[in-house]
């Protein structure tokens, strides 16, 4: 009855902690965790009718194990109902990044942007917008680049000084998802112009992870000016 009761528990630590370290794909080990919730409700159920109901109170304990992983799973569930069901997000809707190394390490996958996302980012995402900032495109470059290389989980996977582009790989804490990432700097009235897009690699949904990855990145990059130019 203990192992009953510690099962799901086991499930939700193994699907994160096999994914996050690369035993298992990141869907597999999203899928345990899923799963768990589930398990704790059937073992929590079992518990209470089998134990807790027929008068052995000292049982109750298990029933509170049992059940902690569907609320975990609730709440990470119920947290991702705010954001929109879409895994593509760009500052520029009327001409998005474009992926080069992504989709020659990716060749059957369709890198273009969806139609159909544009009009929800608008509306969804009403905050996020192209970084303006007053100095020449090639040292915002030099700046993006270095700070990309400093993000945690991040790895640059082509630069191209010519176009001005960098794009990469994000790899999250929890369960290794990885998301594709572009930044474009293009010359603006006054200095630069600053445009990123980022991609989830799976699911439907990223829970506003590929938004907060690019406001974080541009207010990092914004707060990083010169002194000079503020």
């Amino acid at each position: 009855m203990r192992f009953l009761a510690a099962a799901p528990l086991l499930c939700m630590f193994a699907g994160i902690g096999l994914s996050t370290t690369g035993v298992i794909p990141p869907t597999i080990g999203f899928a345990l965790f899923a799963l768990s919730g589930l398990l704790g409700i059937v073992a929590a159920l079992l518990v209470y009718f089998t134990r807790v109901r027929k008068g052995q109170l000292n049982f109750r304990i298990l029933v509170v194990v049992a059940i902690m992983p569907f609320f975990v799973v609730l709440i990470s569930a119920a947290s991702g109902l705010s954001y929109p069901p879409i895994n593509d997000i760009t500052t520029d809707l009327e001409n998005p990044p474009v992926f080069v190394q992504a989709l020659e390490s990716n060749p059957d996958r369709d890198m273009a942007y969806p139609e159909e996302f544009k009009a929800i980012v608008q509306e969804k995402y009403t905050d996020l917008a192209p970084l303006m900032v007053g100095e020449t495109p090639e040292r915002v470059f030099q700046r993006a680049l270095e700070l990309a290389e400093a993000q945690s989980g991040w790895t640059v996977t082509n630069e191209e000084l010519s176009k001005l582009t960098i794009e990469g790989e994000a790899q999250s804490y929890f369960f290794g998802f990885i998301d594709d990432f572009v930044i474009r700097v293009s010359e603006s009235e006054g200095g630069a112009r600053v445009d990123m897009r980022s991609k989830s690699r799976d699911g439907k949904g990223d829970l506003g992870a590929n938004a907060k990855r690019i406001q974080s990145f541009f207010d990092q990059l914004s707060a990083a000016q010169p002194d000079e130019e503020h």
